[in-house]
């Protein structure tokens, strides 16, 4: 099939053909451009409006991360955890291993001595590896042996937790990386697990690592890197949502009418 695009004037269909003809679209310029749609931009919205719409998005995403954990069963449920941790057969092999162990060990530090022994360059190595896998590892523990403690942890209390391997001489993952873990695994889970509502404190959450594209963002829109987990994930559903797909018409920051 053949269009006929135009950025301008009349929709009529042309001529392509002794008997054919080819319709005609419309599509605004800015999306025919490789240049970025800021060049687009209208006078910026006031912040209000801005915080409503990260609100908004932050709530859509959350809603959207319930629903990708709602109705499925323990194994899926580590196996979202260890996708976390590594991609492909390596997150298939780590959630074989985790049951594995869990089969075998009696307390949680030789699980996970017996989880780091049994991956070695299974997911990376070094020590942001390893500490990453101790602390997925320790929360898969109390989400075998105490899950009514895990829905009840705040960041404050799972972070205390995890420290205290560092006692034990096992690796510790930095701050950044479990508040990551909470807020994308731990929280949705807790919300569905324990019929408790974790949306504000999932909002609330400091952020975890700052993204590069949120980071390449907030010069665009004049606007200061976020502070909170929930606000981040804002920006990241309106990148997604409205970026990604075009959808220049729905954003405060593009005037429609280019």
């Amino acid at each position: 099939m053949i269009l006929h695009i135009v950025t301008a004037g009349t929709t009529a269909p042309i001529k392509i053909g002794a008997n054919q003809q080819a319709p005609t679209i419309y599509l605004p310029s800015h999306l025919l451009e490789s240049k970025p749609c800021e060049s687009n931009y209208a006078a910026h919205p006031d912040q209000a409006t801005i915080d409503q719409m990260i609100t908004l998005l932050a709530a859509q995403r959350w809603y959207r991360r319930l629903a990708r954990f709602t109705g499925i069963d323990p194994a899926r449920q580590q196996m979202e955890l260890a996708l976390r941790l590594a991609r492909g057969s390596a997150a298939e092999q780590l959630v074989q291993i985790w049951m594995q162990e869990l089969q075998s060990s009696m307390n949680m530090v030789g699980f996970i001595e017996g989880v780091l022994n049994r991956t070695q360059g299974l997911i990376g190595s070094g020590k942001k590896f390893a500490g990453r896998l101790a602390a997925g590892s320790a929360i898969i523990w109390y989400h075998r042996h105490a899950p009514n403690k895990l829905w009840a942890m705040t960041f404050a209390d799972l972070w205390s937790m995890i420290n205290e391997l560092a006692a034990t001489d096992l690796p510790v993952p930095t701050r950044l990386f479990v508040i990551e873990l909470i807020g994308n695994w731990v929280l949705p889970l807790s919300h569905i697990e324990s019929g408790k509502d974790r949306y504000e404190q999932w909002y609330n959450l400091p952020r975890g690592w700052l993204y590069g594209r949120v980071r390449a963002f907030m010069p665009k829109v004049d606007r200061p890197a976020p502070k909170l987990f929930g606000e981040q994930q804002g920006l990241l559903e309106w990148l997604g949502s409205l970026c990604d797909v075009n959808s220049c018409t729905a954003c405060p920051f593009v005037n429609s009418q280019v």
